[in-house]
């Protein structure tokens, strides 16, 4: 729990104090964290549609709603679920969402934060132009 590194915000340390204060026989603060860290990326057992709605946001522009998954796993690990394009297709069309954005976060060996995204929509003109939007930016 690092204010430095963005992890942690002032309050967060503040309920934190308060807690520490209360239960002074708690592990250490950074074990917790370090469990809390784990839990949150820990996907095992989740069903493709539970990991898509876990940290999930949705827009509507122009018309077109879209779908922003946050994915607790590697890109190339997620791309290997069994039946994922029919999975991908079904949640989509039950929410009525023409894109989905996947958004997938893992950590290296050097505990950094890895960053990959990939794109679903069954619509080739729309989905050219995210992709072609996407790969044009310069900015995150």
């Amino acid at each position: 729990m690092d204010l430095k590194i963005g992890k942690a915000t002032p309050k967060d340390s503040k309920y934190v104090e308060k807690l520490e204060a209360l239960f002074p026989d708690l592990p250490k603060r950074n074990d917790i964290f370090d469990s809390l860290q784990k839990a949150k990326f820990d996907v095992s057992g989740l069903t493709t549609e539970q990991m898509l709605r876990k940290d999930q946001k949705t827009i509507y522009r122009q018309g077109v709603k879209v779908a922003i998954s946050a994915i607790y796993m590697d890109l190339e690990a997620f791309l290997q679920r069994s039946n994922l394009v029919a999975d991908l297709h079904a949640f989509c069309q039950a929410h009525s969402y023409d894109v989905l954005v996947a958004m997938t976060i893992f950590f290296n060996t050097h505990n950094e934060p890895v960053r990959q995204l990939a794109i679903f929509c069954p619509h080739v003109a729309l989905r050219t132009t995210i992709c072609g939007v996407l790969e044009h930016s310069h900015s995150p």
